[in-house]
């Protein structure tokens, strides 16, 4: 039994350093119900999530409203892991990836264009 320790020691580890970063973030689904780091619930503007970025304490959602007649429109959603406040972003193009340059968050759509995301745009 003693040369089986470290596997359980191994393992307590590694769970326990799971545990710990799943602490704080935000927690969401393909419909838009999200869950903050508190266990607040929110439903966001978007549906069909398909990509995210964790940054800083904020998640980017990308994501598409859907009108009354079913159409899609492709957003960014900028949620605080804390749910306190939801800015979106109009895309024409559907973003492909959100990722970070320069300390900043950028999204490339599938026009090949890449954005800013920045407050006001």
């Amino acid at each position: 039994m003693k040369k089986y320790n470290w596997i359980i020691s191994t393992a307590l580890v590694l769970l326990t350093a799971c545990n710990t970063n799943a602490h704080g973030q935000l927690t969401w689904k393909e419909d838009g119900s999200v869950i903050g780091s508190t266990g607040k619930k929110s439903n966001l503007n978007i549906q069909g999530i398909y990509d995210s970025l964790e940054y800083q304490g904020i998640s980017y959602l990308a994501g598409f409203k859907i009108d009354k007649d079913g159409n899609n429109f492709p957003y960014i959603a900028q949620v605080p892991n804390d749910l306190s406040s939801t800015q979106y972003w109009a895309f024409e193009y559907i973003p492909n990836d959100i990722f970070i340059y320069k300390e900043a968050v950028h999204v490339i759509a599938m026009d090949g264009e890449v954005y800013g995301l920045k407050d006001g745009i």
